[in-house]
C-alpha cells in the first residue's frame, strides 16, 4: 500500500490507502461489486474514501470532514480533488477504472444471469490488485 505523512491538525501522522472489494445489493436482487480506496491513519481513523462504483461508471470521492460526495467520471479528475488533500496518488487507480469501463460496455447483459458473471468477472479482477497484508 501507498503511505505517506501528512499533516492534520498540526500534528503529522502516517496515512496509507488500504483497498476492498465490497458487495451492493442491486434493486433486482443481485449483488455488485463496489472498489473502495480508504485513506487511514495508524490509529483506524478514516480520512475519507474513494469508490469506484461500476454500474454507474463513476468515482465517488467524501472525507470524514463532511467534504462531498464528489463524483468524477476520470482518473484525472478524481486524482487531482485529491490531490489537493494533499493524500497523494491513488493505488491501482487507474487499472480499477479501466476494468469498470470495459466492464460498463458489456452492459446491457441480455439477463440477469449474464449481468451476474459479468460482475463476478470484474469483482475476480478487482480482488487480484489487492495485495494480501
Amino acid at each position: 500500500m501507498a503511505e505517506q505523512v501528512a499533516k492534520r491538525e498540526g500534528k503529522e501522522e502516517e496515512l496509507s490507502w488500504h483497498m476492498r472489494v465490497e458487495d451492493m445489493s442491486h434493486e433486482k436482487g443481485f449483488k455488485y461489486p463496489v472498489f473502495e480506496w480508504s485513506r487511514v491513519a495508524k490509529d483506524g481513523a478514516r480520512g475519507g474514501e474513494l469508490r469506484a462504483w461500476p454500474l454507474r461508471e463513476t468515482l465517488v470521492f467524501e472525507t470524514r470532514r463532511g467534504e462531498g460526495p464528489f463524483t468524477f467520471y476520470s482518473v484525472r479528475d478524481a486524482q487531482a480533488k485529491i490531490d489537493k488533500h494533499g493524500w497523494g496518488a491513488v493505488p491501482h487507480l487507474a487499472e480499477v477504472f479501466q476494468l469498470l469501463q470495459k466492464t460498463s460496455n458489456k452492459f446491457p447483459a441480455k439477463d440477469i444471469t449474464e449481468a451476474k458473471e459479468i460482475l463476478s468477472e470484474l469483482k475476480k479482477k478487482w480482488l487480484a490488485l489487492i495485495p494480501e497484508e
